[in-house]
């Protein structure tokens, strides 16, 4: 299989023009070189299945796990189900000799996911900071211009370009 695993939501949709895989492909031409899976509404749980049977078949160099928008934190800590399967990654990553990179989550309007990054930031693991990107770092924070569209969830075209520049920042080895 391939050297990168990269787990996402809707965020992940490679031919959507709103989202940053279809400019990893056309712009930096790097998306062959990774193995993704990512559905629109799913979240942790159902992604860590998709992950163990990912690596039943094989193990990566590296694993990207860019989920969290469909695990909302609370108004007073980290969403549980994100948790545990952050935690599940990193033993994952451990016993399989995988490098671990994950994904700050940008605050939207209505979902808050500022606990869980913070735990990203702080880990001591390498990330690729999406929030950073659009400046949606905290709650209440308001995308750059033009960066989120108007179900005030997903990014625009613009929002999907500057994550995908994040993307091949924060993870250059992507480019083979």
């Amino acid at each position: 299989l391939k050297d990168i695993y990269l787990f996402g939501d809707s965020y992940t949709s490679l031919m959507d023009p709103s989202r940053y895989p279809k400019y990893l492909d056309e712009v930096y031409d790097c998306i062959d070189n990774m193995m993704m899976c990512g559905f629109g509404g799913v979240g942790s749980m159902i992604e860590i299945q998709s992950l163990i049977s990912a690596l039943s078949l094989a193990k990566p160099k590296y694993l990207i796990w860019a989920l969290g928008m469909n695990d909302a934190d609370s108004s007073s800590a980290v969403n549980a189900n994100w948790l545990t399967c952050y935690n599940e990654v990193i033993e994952d990553c451990k016993r399989y000799e995988i490098v671990p990179i994950f994904c700050t989550i940008p605050n939207v309007p209505t979902i808050n996911n500022s606990f869980k990054n913070d735990i990203v930031r702080n880990s001591g693991y390498r990330y690729i900071d999406f929030a950073k990107a659009v400046n949606a770092e905290d709650v209440g924070s308001t995308w750059y211009d033009g960066m989120l569209s108007s179900d005030g969830i997903h990014p625009t075209e613009l929002g999907a370009k500057a994550l995908a520049a994040r993307f091949i920042t924060d993870f250059p080895e992507v480019m083979g």
